[in-house]
């Protein structure tokens, strides 16, 4: 019934396009509440299958998505010049719009997370059109195997129904289920793709987001933008950004509210702005646009006040107004940094799977990669150097919410992303590196916990973390006692995701071309100095460098030890669960980090002549102490390297190799 009223009201807006504003605005208030009583894109009535969502047609669907466009376009083409129809009217239709759209895509992330139950943590709670389109081109022609998870997916479609309606799914064949819901995708995305009624929408949305007179306008313009943003499937939409200079302007706004530095000010309009980023951000294009726009340079240029040790403001309410000003400004440059270290990506694959790149394609990646460095590594540098306070008191102290262990994690990996570059993040940061580089072994040794990873292991198959509020403070996000289980495992999920960014920094700092060069570096002075036996002990540069270096293997050693310790004590006892193991690469990912640089660690050492550091190292209880000595109890290391020997060769063999590389160091 609300689809037939919502279609006739499309339809009187359609052929009455030259009505007033006096008809017009009460007829698509209308469309719009009918369009949220259908509960379209309430994630805890889709959550409860009391969403309607499922049960429409992509005929229904598609022609209330039409619909909508043909009103802003006929109104818009009847208008005086200048005039962008109705305000309200608009207003009306952009809500109605997201609520269709996203309504939709959280059916589509439900039922790919029916279909990959391993990872259904990793898939977020929209999925857009095309990601849909994407994850199911290879997978929507085995639903007729009658597997556990086509079962599962069937049993969706034929149960989704409405408490109130009765009203049920007639999807009785997964195969055809799921041929309509790519169809539905696709019709979606064609819908965009008219040039009459896509361009109007962009003009119009456009248009609001930059000079609308009232806030609510503008921030629907933005949401609308949002939320259309990902159905670009040409790049026409973020080419007309630019040629409005739509993206000049987010940039401007995003820029004036940081340099404003005063934490009380409205928020929403900012927020909306970094979200619109964002989603420019993960396409490539708009990625580099965002680079040449000088965003990152524009904030370093001195110490911000809204970036600074977070432990001087005390009050809660002014750390979580911190946080919202801080927080999606982190997200931007490391989906900038994620989108475009894709490009070095495809070109190791071009040379690793094509043979090698031709000289024309050599010296465009040498160039892309210069002016990448140039333009945006260099300024995010700099802009670490001058917000240092914030990233101290981030590493530097325990954290006490969520939304600081976000900040932990996003600052982490901007570091492992600028670390890439030794040389430029040396030379730029100096000492304030190696202050950087013992951080990462205390957060190392404060979240490395083996229950930590036997828990991730158990509710591997858990909602993804946007259903408990990612952005909550502590105080407020564990109020509910009954939540407290909900927040453990969330808690827990940070947690392995900053280990991961640890790890992945330490690998960047102390690769083991740079052991090896240390290691020739002192046979040549060795050679040089011969005859000269005071020399090499005289207290040089060099030599007070290489003292510096022994001391921080030394404390650093003690950090891995324990990461390797409770990692390999957690996967041997999910071993003995006998759980599935396609879920472990997280904790995989964190144990071989953390032993591939403790071989790094101790290749130094090996450099420096210390042989008996490295046999008390290797004899340690957690380590190898038991292959030394027999009478020693096997360590948790030693117990899944035997494990794996049997259960996965491939694991096994690293564990092995590395061992016997580490144990050979003192031959």
């Amino acid at each position: 019934f609300f689809f037939k009223v919502i279609q006739t009201l499309l339809f009187k807006l359609i052929r009455k396009s030259s009505s007033p504003a006096t008809l017009v605005d009460p007829l698509s208030s209308l469309i719009m509440t009918l369009v949220w009583e259908l509960r379209l894109a309430d994630s805890n009535a889709v959550l409860k299958r009391n969403a309607l969502i499922p049960c429409t047609s992509t005929d229904h669907h598609n022609k209330m998505l039409i619909g909508m466009l043909d009103v802003l376009y006929k109104r818009y083409s009847m208008s005086g010049v200048g005039s962008r129809a109705s305000p309200q009217m608009r207003r009306c239709i952009y809500t109605a719009l997201v609520h269709l759209l996203q309504g939709s895509r959280m059916f589509y992330s439900r039922i790919m997370k029916l279909l990959n139950e391993s990872n259904r943590s990793m898939i977020p709670d929209r999925l857009s059109e095309q990601a849909f389109l994407a994850s199911t081109a290879s997978a929507s022609s085995s639903f007729g195997s009658g597997s556990g998870s086509n079962q599962s997916l069937l049993r969706s479609l034929t149960s989704y129904s409405d408490e109130n309606s009765h009203h049920t799914s007639q999807l009785n064949d997964p195969v055809e289920a799921m041929h309509t819901l790519r169809n539905r995708a696709v019709q979606t995305l064609e819908a965009f793709e008219s040039n009459d009624r896509g361009a109007v929408v962009w003009e119009l949305a456009v248009g609001d987001a930059m000079d609308a007179n009232d806030g609510p306008t503008r921030a629907l313009a933005l949401t609308v933008i949002n939320t259309l943003f990902p159905c670009d499937r040409t790049g026409a939409w973020l080419q007309f950004f630019r040629s409005q200079g739509f993206l000049r302007h987010l940039v401007s706004v995003t820029v004036q509210r940081i340099s404003f530095d005063v934490l009380h000010s409205p928020m929403a309009h900012y927020l909306s702005v970094v979200s619109v980023m964002l989603s420019v951000a993960q396409t490539r294009q708009g990625a580099l646009d965002l680079v040449e726009s000088g965003i990152v340079a524009s904030l370093g240029n001195k110490p911000l006040s809204v970036f600074c040790d977070k432990r001087t403001l005390g009050d809660e309410e002014n750390l979580e107004i911190r946080h919202d000003l801080v927080l999606p400004i982190l997200r931007l440059i490391v989906t900038i940094f994620t989108t475009l270290s894709q490009r070095s990506h495809m070109d190791k694959q071009t040379t690793v799977f094509g043979g090698g790149m031709n000289n024309e394609s050599q010296v465009n990646s040498n160039y892309f990669q210069s002016q990448f460095r140039h333009n945006f590594t260099t300024p995010v540098v700099d802009f670490i150097r001058m917000q240092r306070r914030m990233i101290t008191s981030a590493l530097g102290f325990p954290a006490k919410s969520l939304n600081d262990l976000e900040e932990s994690i996003l600052l982490v990996s901007i570091l492992s992303h600028c670390a890439k570059d030794s040389n430029l993040y040396l030379n730029m940061l100096g000492d304030l590196a190696m202050e950087f580089d013992s951080f990462m072994f205390a957060l190392m040794c404060e979240y490395s916990q083996y229950d930590v990873f036997v828990r991730n292991q158990e509710n591997s198959d858990e909602p993804s973390l946007e259903n408990y509020g990612m952005l909550k403070d502590k105080s407020e996000f564990l109020a509910n006692s009954q939540q407290n289980e909900c927040n453990l495992r969330l808690i827990d999920c940070y947690r392995i995701t900053l280990l991961k960014h640890v790890i992945s920094y330490c690998r960047k700092r102390n690769p083991l071309v740079a052991a090896l060069k240390l290691e020739s570096q002192i046979k040549e002075e060795e050679k040089l100095k011969t005859g000269s036996e005071n020399t090499f002990l005289g207290k040089d540069s060099k030599s007070i460098e290489r003292e510096k270096r022994t001391y921080t293997v030394a404390s650093d050693i003690n950090a891995l030890i324990l990461c390797i310790r409770e990692t390999s004590k957690a996967l041997v006892i999910i071993q003995r669960k006998q759980q599935k193991l396609t879920v472990l690469k997280d904790t995989y990912f964190i144990f071989e980090g953390a032993l591939s640089v403790l071989y790094v660690k101790l290749r130094e050492l090996y450099a420096l002549g210390d042989i008996a550091r490295i046999r008390q190292v290797l004899c340690h209880k957690n380590l190898l102490a038991n292959y030394y000595n027999k009478n020693c109890q096997a360590s948790s290391l030693e117990e899944l390297e035997e494990s794996l020997k049997a259960t996965n060769q491939s694991r096994y063999k690293f564990i092995h190799v590395m061992l016997r590389n580490m144990r050979e160091l003192i031959q």
